[in-house]
């Protein structure tokens, strides 16, 4: 699935806060995700900041009140990948690496166990 149908998905089933919150915007993006714009590449971040806080909730890793913020991976990525442009898999790739390591849970952390 390419990057823009991916964005268009998340932005159909995604809560309107998530992509409208004042804690972060498309200035603090310093990497190009695949080519596209920084409101794609927000979008991109916001699902995934989505779906990392689901899953991490249901394996029971995450209080329910707790999220994994679009702004810290954001972050996380610009660490990673400053000036660079990058495609969704290394995205993703550092991401994960970067939840393993600040979201330590037995359950997400095979390698740990």
């Amino acid at each position: 699935m390419k990057l823009r149908e991916i964005i268009t998905i998340f932005a159909l089933v995604m809560p309107g806060q998530a992509l409208s919150s004042d804690d972060w915007g498309p200035d603090l993006i310093e990497f190009d995700l695949e080519g596209g714009s920084k409101m794609e590449t927000m979008l991109w971040v916001s699902g995934y900041s989505y779906s990392s806080t689901e899953l991490l909730r249901s394996i029971g890793c995450l209080d329910q009140e707790a999220n994994v913020g679009s702004r810290e991976l954001i972050v996380a990525l610009n660490k990673a990948h400053q000036g660079m442009s990058i495609d969704s898999g290394a995205a993703s790739s550092t991401l994960g690496r970067y939840l393993r390591s600040s979201y330590y849970c037995a359950a997400y952390n095979k390698q740990h166990q």
